[in-house]
């Protein structure tokens, strides 16, 4: 459903003869997503891919925010949280947009901080409200967040964090993909207002 994760596997691929080492990263953690896309020709399809995901991911959730109204959830699970999710897409694509080998890292770092937190704040939080409501789908939004957890929890231990970020893009997608049944009912459609 979320091209940027593909884009990054494919992006890894064309990388292997240049940048990135043969391996597979989501079990060595040998390089992390944003490396994957940091000299051309790959770094033009990783920010196209990565800037055309969070436009996506934005869509997804302004659907999410009115499922989760037509739930008659608090105000807080059913705009606080879906927009908070938006505000992180608008962070992923602006941090893509800063990503070049000649220039320091740091403002992309920050809003990829950005993006992780929003994401995790709205995903934890629309899980939560959607448990309490006793919504469908629910098996599969919290394996994803006990795999989550766990990947969060390895962390401090050393553990490769290049492969826990590999496997947390990829727990957020299927979290996605649990809304498909959400995500079907909904079309996109213009109407113009001519006054």
């Amino acid at each position: 459903m979320d091209c940027s994760n593909h884009c990054c596997c494919v992006l890894f691929i064309c990388e292997i003869g240049g940048y990135s080492p043969l391996c597979i990263p989501f079990l060595t953690g040998c390089t992390e997503i944003t490396h994957t896309g940091l000299y051309p020709p790959s770094a033009f399809i990783y920010r196209f891919g990565l800037i055309a995901g969070s436009a996506f991911i934005s869509l997804l959730w302004l659907i999410l925010s009115h499922y989760l109204a037509s739930l008659n959830l608090p105000f807080l699970s059913a705009k606080v949280l879906p927009y908070l999710g938006i505000l992180g897409a608008f962070a992923l694509s602006l941090g893509e947009c800063w990503i070049d080998p000649n220039v320091s890292l740091s403002t992309h770092v920050i809003l990829m901080q950005v993006f992780s937190i929003t994401t995790g704040v709205s995903v934890f939080g629309t899980t939560y409200f959607l448990q309490k409501n006793r919504a469908t789908g629910q098996k599969v939004r919290i394996f994803c967040l006990l795999m989550a957890l766990i990947l969060l929890g390895l962390n401090p231990f050393d553990f490769n964090g290049n492969a826990i970020e590999w496997w947390a893009a990829t727990l957020v997608i299927i979290w996605f993909l649990s809304f498909y049944t959400v995500f079907s009912k909904y079309s996109l459609s213009v109407s113009p207002n001519f006054a």
